[in-house]
């Protein structure tokens, strides 16, 4: 079992969902919240984990790198190495929280897969 597997297993899942936030509506028709699929929880779930693991703390060590300090750059994402893959996989999640929509996007815009493939191709390296 690959050191990042049990963020890696979620590829196939993720790619194979249909919906990612489901919304919902009130009597009127009028969207008053929604919900991510299982698929989605499942996945924050464990990066959550994953990531405030301490057995983890050697991936990331750092604690004064931003987000910002990283950008995500299709062209180079497979240089990216495993702290800085798991910051871009985290960033979403953590923002969601003041800007709604953002976890959707990335999921919908596909970045969250690459994210995970590129761990996934580290993960094969290391083996």
């Amino acid at each position: 079992m690959g050191r990042f597997e049990i963020l890696t297993k979620h590829i196939e899942p993720l790619k194979n969902e249909k919906e990612y936030y489901n919304p919902l509506n009130n009597k009127e028709g009028w969207l008053i919240y929604g919900e991510y699929a299982d698929t989605v929880k499942s996945f924050t779930h464990d990066l959550i984990n994953f990531i405030f693991d301490t057995k983890n703390g050697d991936i990331l060590p750092i604690k004064d790198v931003r987000t910002k300090d990283i950008k995500f750059d299709e062209k180079k994402i497979f240089s990216l190495d495993a702290a800085s893959v798991l910051l871009l996989l985290n960033s979403p999640i953590k923002w969601e929280r003041f800007c709604d929509g953002l976890l959707l996007r990335a999921l919908e815009n596909g970045r969250i897969l690459k994210l995970l493939e590129r761990l996934k191709e580290i993960d094969e390296s290391q083996n």
